[in-house]
């Protein structure tokens, strides 16, 4: 034999009663038949677990234990019985999602329609800001779910690769950075040219300065003409002649084609990132998110 939830709940009927008879009168059994349960239960622990006495009837100290697991399985049955039974219901929800500019504008409008395709029921409603204020809104439930160009140090996060992404210098297409190779990008170049920078709080701008740090060189140092906020206002001004800067390649891809910018791929390692599903570890998502990151795990791996 083995344990069960029927004996689960005579259990903790006759712990929050301390009566066999309340509890027997409590599930609409006979009191046999609340004693059997309780005798197969101790049988199958091979502890006792209620103590009986002539004025009382308590837990002993290994069904103490027990109470406390069993109500949290009791618990978790409940509520995996109504997600199962209102599942349908569950994911007509609008999920809302917080994504950094990468993730938002290049790798989730893919996933979520291929996702929408098999689950036309669910609606998204996605906020793109940097990858700070998306960690923000994660901690604060704001949103369930959060997509980022970077990480942080903080254990109430959970962090699920979805992509990788590399870094890139990118430079107006002129005689006077054609001449550089395109996979060594030279350090003092870095230093003197003018230099576009994304905001405080990008993930890009982050992972950026990792690099540039790597190659000894200042972040603080260099000759930056002007900060944007939107990577396509970047592109345009690098196509105009402003400047150069450090960017995602994936966005680059299509002005690169168009040869509108040179693209330089210096191969080291702070150049590769990764982009993440995140979400808080303490939080329960909702089915529609549960899903969504399930969905992710078996597409991203």
């Amino acid at each position: 034999m083995h344990m069960n939830f029927r004996q689960l709940e005579v259990f903790v009927s006759i712990v929050k009663f301390h009566s066999f008879s309340k509890a027997a009168e409590e599930l609409y059994l006979t009191q046999p038949t609340v004693s059997a349960h309780i005798s197969a239960l101790e049988e199958e622990m091979g502890v006792q677990l209620i103590v009986r006495s002539t004025k009382a009837v308590y837990p002993s100290a290994a069904g103490a234990v027990l109470y406390e697991y069993a109500n949290n399985l009791l618990m978790m049955r409940d509520r995996t019985y109504y997600a199962m039974k209102n599942y349908p219901e569950m994911l007509t929800s609008t999920l809302e999602v917080a994504a950094s500019t990468v993730p938002a504008e290049y790798i989730l409008p893919k996933l979520i329609h291929e996702f929408t395709q098999q689950y036309p029921q669910v609606l998204f409603s996605m906020r793109e800001t940097d990858s700070g204020q998306v960690i923000r809104r994660v901690l604060t439930d704001e949103v369930m779910l959060g997509f980022t160009g970077t990480t942080m140090d903080d254990d109430k996060c959970q962090f699920q690769e979805i992509a990788k992404d590399r870094l890139v210098i990118v430079a107006p297409n002129t005689e006077a950075y054609a001449q550089y190779p395109r996979d060594a990008f030279p350090e003092d170049a870095l230093r003197t040219a003018p230099f576009l920078q994304r905001m405080l709080g990008s993930g890009t701008r982050k992972e950026s300065d990792a690099y540039l740090i790597n190659c000894g060189v200042n972040p603080a140092d260099l000759h930056t003409v002007a900060y944007f906020d939107s990577i396509e206002s970047i592109k345009r001004a690098i196509e105009q002649g402003m400047g150069i800067a450090i960017m995602s390649e994936i966005s680059v891809l299509d002005t690169e084609q168009q040869k509108k910018v040179l693209v330089f791929r210096n191969e080291n390692p702070f150049m590769h990132r990764r982009l993440y599903c995140v979400y808080r570890k303490e939080r329960q998502l909702s089915p529609t998110a549960e899903l969504f990151v399930k969905y992710l795990k078996d597409t991203c791996q």
